[in-house]
């Protein structure tokens, strides 16, 4: 599979780990952790991407792409864009060789 062109990765997005700090209610509280600032391409799926992707993902709604930030990246981590929280369902490193990874989310309401 071809590498996403650097031109093409141009939304700033944030990867974080989410806080393990839970409230007397069982409510996450606390902030989250940057882990890195990244650019990466933010598409909203639609049609058959939808549907291959809710086969991994039952919540997908997007696709992101972005270099690999050094890091594993796993459902533990969120992705912070335009003020908007995806949370990952599925990563998958493309060509498996650290260089790009793609991420199914599903934007949380």
């Amino acid at each position: 599979m071809a590498l996403t062109p650097s031109g093409e990765l141009r939304h700033a997005i944030d990867i974080r780990s989410r806080s393990d700090t839970r409230g007397t209610r069982g409510q996450r509280t606390g902030s989250d952790d940057v882990n890195v600032s990244v650019f990466a391409k933010v598409e909203p799926l639609s049609g058959r991407e939808l549907e291959t992707a809710r086969q991994r993902y039952g919540q997908a709604t997007h696709l992101v792409t972005t270099w690999h930030p050094g890091f594993d990246v796993t459902r533990k981590h969120i992705v912070l864009y335009r003020g908007r929280t995806l949370s990952i369902g599925y990563v998958k490193d493309e060509d498996e060789m650290d260089q790009q990874i793609k991420m199914v989310c599903g934007e949380d309401v």
